[in-house]
């Protein structure tokens, strides 16, 4: 498959099997030309930076890979592409309307009508995901990106070959301690708490 020519049920499959394809897809998507024309766009349009545009792109393909992995019976009709930038478009327009860095979004353009994908159910709110990275930050680097990796759906035994422990246990040991004392941070302070809900 080229890079111009993205096939939406193979696209999928490979994320679904194991880090080795999952990582050649997401190269094939971060590389796409139209893509990222029409997503530099969107941003540009708005008013946004070439460093906005790098994380509308990061958070959306991460956003992308973790659907495509836990909904197997995800169906895109309209392609892997118009569907990568509906989850672009709610994700910078929820950007602008939290930062106020332009006057009047209409939610509405949040939505484009041709793609009738409810991006609701698929995006996790701007500012709770934002909020989500920094308590994770607060974890220390090794737990934010062992838990980041869990919470993408990548398996203990990828995980441990990513982070180059020694074997499967001990991704599992130090994502239930890295979980625990994520969730002791969390209980400590009630507001974060409450805002992630």
């Amino acid at each position: 498959m080229s890079i111009a020519e993205i096939d939406t049920k193979q696209i999928l499959s490979d994320i679904r099997s194991g880090k080795q394809r999952r990582d050649a897809a997401v190269k094939l998507l971060f590389q796409h030309p139209k893509m990222n024309a029409d997503m530099r766009r969107l941003v540009s349009n708005k008013g946004g930076s070439e460093n906005d545009f790098k994380t509308v792109r990061s958070l959306s393909l991460m956003q992308f890979v973790k659907t495509a992995i836990s909904k197997p019976d995800l169906m895109m009709e309209n392609g892997a592409i118009a569907y990568m930038m509906g989850i672009a478009r709610y994700m910078w327009y929820s950007e602008l309307a939290t930062n106020k860095k332009h006057k009047s979004v209409d939610i509405d353009e949040r939505y484009d009508a041709g793609q009738a994908e409810d991006h609701s159910l698929l995006v996790i709110k701007r500012e709770k995901a934002h909020l989500l990275r920094e308590v994770l930050s607060l974890m220390g680097a090794k737990c934010k990106e062992v838990l980041l990796h869990w919470a993408n759906g990548y398996k203990m035994a990828e995980i441990a070959k990513l982070m180059q422990y020694s074997g499967e246990d001990m991704a599992k040991k130090k994502k239930y301690q890295c979980m625990k004392k994520l969730l002791a941070f969390v209980a400590d302070n009630p507001h974060i708490k409450e805002a992630l809900r």
